[in-house]
């Protein structure tokens, strides 16, 4: 039997940072897996992509890991979601 496997649930705010730790001070782990955006990082650098602001150039500064797992309850999903709706 085939199970998912969960990894992670990217969103995208606005202001990363400040969500970050209200979601941290209320118990709620979260991460930022990409601190570099992939066209910032040296190994691209031969691809001389454009340096516009599009979402694959700064996606560095917005993008937070919200937990992510099967045994989630609703209590903590709802936690989650009226911490960002409130933002």
């Amino acid at each position: 039997m085939a199970k998912h496997v969960y990894h992670l649930f990217v969103i995208q705010a606005e202001d990363r940072d400040n969500l970050k730790c209200r979601l941290e001070s209320a118990n709620i782990q979260t991460g930022v897996h990409y601190p570099i955006a992939l066209p910032k990082l040296a190994a691209f650098n031969h691809v001389k992509q454009s340096r516009e602001k599009g979402f694959a150039w700064s996606s560095d500064a917005n993008l937070l890991s919200l937990p992510i797992d099967a045994s989630l309850d609703f209590k903590t999903i709802r936690k989650v979601s009226e911490i960002i709706a409130s933002q």
